[in-house]
């Protein structure tokens, strides 16, 4: 390598490097089986055509390729004969003099990495919790010990590890390609807390720790830390953390989207891990706590929210401010991780069921209560993904639900017919008479009816739903939404259409059904 010390040294660092990582058995022997089981189906056809042929023509007379495979293997690990030369000798101008067909490749990298004054190889001991969840990893480096250096930098990484698994041609994760790496670290950081992204769920990982020295020089990296890991605990943050609003198509600038959370649980949340990663990307700054009860935000452009909402407001932070990083305004997936884990995922829309006055009608989304949908889909635990878990709104870090408060919500104190929780569910007034009746109708429209009622925007306590009967003792839930158009004193105007058939001869009924539910706390 001649006379050029700086050259030299990062050389020998970057060739342990491989050494450590890349030139073991389970690697290199690995790829050379995947690569043999991807051709050797018609190797032996090829080999046929060449041998014996003509010079002239390319001839070649290659054994079979498995015994290609296990010198291959011996060339690296144990030494033996390679093309161009024979066992102890290389090709003109090689450095090694001997050593790969002596001992093995392995050993002539050993040559070429060797530096007396490297520090000391560290070990790493693993400190994590029982079972490895990802938010519950954590690693232990020995102390920094070199005879000729002091201190200089240290790393910790984490790699996935998968052995090949003979006849699947499928590749497979080398170490070399970490999943999580700490970069360097100026100071000496005796345990280190990856974050819950570095893994997932019930894969295979390999933790190690390396040292420099103050010159410069790597030492080897650590022997692993092997280990299995789990998906994070997540419970608190799958019942407690909620998308409680969306923003998606504000009326004027694109700039005024936002995304809205909230922690309906009973404990504070740390949000260390928590990110958006579809939809937006947006990962919340480590150590953000969000309280029970309280609200953060996640905003494209925080000057221009500001100037609209108020600087007054939880904003957490600006998302990506691109034009991919929109929000779709015909709908699309949003998903918020803990690492890796997805805690909800679902996809919202701007037609109906979904509340149309969302898509440019001056609301926004807003979440008004929550279902136990996780048996029906486990990415979607609390039924974001639900339309009719949605209303129209648009109060960002705060909640404009009403929950019935009268003492009997089937009194009827101004005898319209109407009781007291259907008119909080209309947005009427219990006390007028005149306020109610008027507020649902229904329709004929060719061979289908139609159905209008008033809602009440902001009764969260209240499941609506349309029912239909030929008789008025059997009732289903064939009706489709048409349309809901907001009003401008809270309340919203909805339309649903019956799915069965009249004609002539066939009488349908249209009822709404208004359901007490429990609201988000």
């Amino acid at each position: 390598m001649g006379s050029r010390p700086e050259f030299n040294k990062e050389y020998r660092n970057v060739v342990r490097e491989i050494r450590d990582l890349v030139w073991q058995q389970d690697q290199i022997n690995g790829l050379i089986d995947m690569l043999q089981d991807r051709v050797i189906s018609f190797q032996q056809a090829d080999r046929l055509r060449w041998t014996s042929a003509p010079s002239s023509a390319g001839s070649q007379n290659d054994g079979d390729i498995r015994l290609r495979a296990r010198d291959m293997k011996n060339f690296a690990f144990t030494g033996g004969t390679w093309t161009g030369g024979s066992s102890g000798t290389m090709e003109s101008g090689s450095r090694d003099s001997g050593t790969s067909g002596r001992e093995g490749r392995d050993a002539y990298l050993d040559e070429l990495g060797a530096d007396p004054s490297i520090p000391d190889t560290p070990t790493i001991t693993d400190l994590s919790e029982e079972s490895h969840p990802a938010n519950g990893l954590r690693f232990e480096s020995s102390a920094f010990s070199d005879s000729s250096g002091n201190f200089g930098a240290m790393e910790f990484r984490i790699a996935e590890h998968a052995p090949y698994v003979r006849g699947s041609n499928i590749p497979f994760p080398f170490e070399w390609a970490a999943t999580w790496e700490s970069n360097e670290l100026d100071t000496f950081t005796s345990t280190i807390t990856p974050p819950a992204s570095a893994v997932r769920g019930n894969r295979t990982y390999r933790a190690r720790v390396r040292h420099m020295d103050s010159t410069g020089r790597w030492s080897h990296w650590s022997a692993p830390v092997e280990f299995v890991a789990a998906d994070p605990f997540a419970t608190d943050h799958q019942q407690g953390l909620v998308i409680s609003e969306i923003m998606y198509n504000p009326t004027g600038s694109d700039d005024l989207e936002y995304v809205e959370l909230r922690n309906i649980g009973p404990i504070p949340l740390d949000l260390t891990d928590v990110r958006f990663t579809k939809g937006i990307d947006f990962d919340f700054p480590p150590g953000t706590i969000i309280n029970p009860g309280q609200y953060l935000l996640v905003v494209r452009n925080v000057a221009a929210f500001e100037s609209h909402y108020g600087t007054d407001l939880p904003v957490a932070g600006e998302y990506q401010n691109e034009e991919e990083g929109r929000l779709e305004n015909d709908g699309e997936r949003v998903k918020l991780a803990l690492g890796a884990f997805p805690l909800h995922e679902f996809v919202y829309d701007n037609n109906p069921p979904w509340p149309e006055g969302a898509d440019a009608g001056g609301y926004s989304l807003e979440l008004a209560h929550t279902t136990d949908n996780a048996d029906n889909d486990p990415l979607d635990p609390l039924g974001h993904g639900i339309p009719s878990n949605w209303r129209l709104g648009g109060s960002p870090g705060a909640s404009t639900s009403q929950s019935f408060s009268g003492p009997d919500p089937l009194a009827d104190d101004d005898r319209d017919g109407l009781s007291a929780f259907l008119e909080h569910a209309l947005g009427s007034d219990d006390g007028d008479p005149a306020n109610g009746p008027g507020l649902i109708s229904a329709q004929r429209e060719e061979n289908s009816l139609t159905f209008t009622f008033q809602r009440h925007l902001f009764a969260d306590d209240v499941h609506y739903e349309v029912e239909i009967s030929r008789d008025l003792l059997t009732w289903s839930s064939e009706t489709s939404l048409l349309s809901e158009i907001g009003n401008n004193n809270g309340t919203s105007l909805v339309t649903y259409k019956s799915d069965l058939l009249i004609d002539e001869e066939t009488t349908l009924f249209m009822r709404l059904r208004a359901t007490m539910v429990q609201p988000l706390p």
